[in-house]
C-alpha cells in the first residue's frame, strides 16, 4: 500500500513537471472553475431528481475464513464497512438559491480567468 501511494505521488509530481509555465500559471484559476462546475452539476441533478443522495457508512456481516494462531483457518464472521447512498429530501427553493450563488461565483471566476489568461500569456508568450 505504501509503495502504491509513493508511486501515485511520484506520478502526480511527474505530470506537474510536464506542465508548461503557462499551464502552471493558469492552474489555480482553472481548478477552482472545475470545482464549481462539479458543484453546479451536483445541485442541478439534485433539483431535477427532487432529492440528494447522502453516503452513509454501515457495517455488513458475512461469513468468511479467519486464520488461527497455529496457521489453520476456521469459519468466522467478518464485518465489512460499506457505503450506502440514501435519499434525503431537499428544499428546492434553497437548492435553487444555492445554484444561483454557484453560477454567480462561476461568472466571477470566469472573469478572473480571462484576466489571468492575459497575465499568463504576457508572462509566458510561448504558451
Amino acid at each position: 500500500m505504501r509503495r502504491f501511494a509513493l508511486l501515485a505521488c511520484l506520478a502526480a509530481l511527474g505530470l506537474t513537471a510536464c506542465a508548461s509555465p503557462y499551464e502552471r500559471c493558469m492552474a489555480p484559476v482553472t481548478s477552482e472553475i472545475r470545482k464549481i462546475d462539479r458543484l453546479i452539476a451536483e445541485v442541478e441533478t439534485d433539483i431535477a431528481r427532487g432529492y440528494r443522495l447522502v453516503p452513509q457508512h454501515e457495517w455488513q456481516r458475512r461469513v468468511g475464513f479467519c486464520a488461527t494462531t497455529d496457521n489453520r483457518s476456521r469459519v468466522c464472521f467478518v464485518d465489512d464497512a460499506i457505503v450506502v447512498n440514501r435519499p434525503q429530501a431537499i428544499d428546492r427553493a434553497a437548492e435553487r438559491s444555492k445554484l444561483a450563488g454557484l453560477q454567480e461565483r462561476r461568472a466571477e471566476l470566469e472573469a478572473e480567468a480571462r484576466r489571468q489568461r492575459s497575465i499568463c500569456a504576457a508572462a509566458h508568450p510561448q504558451g
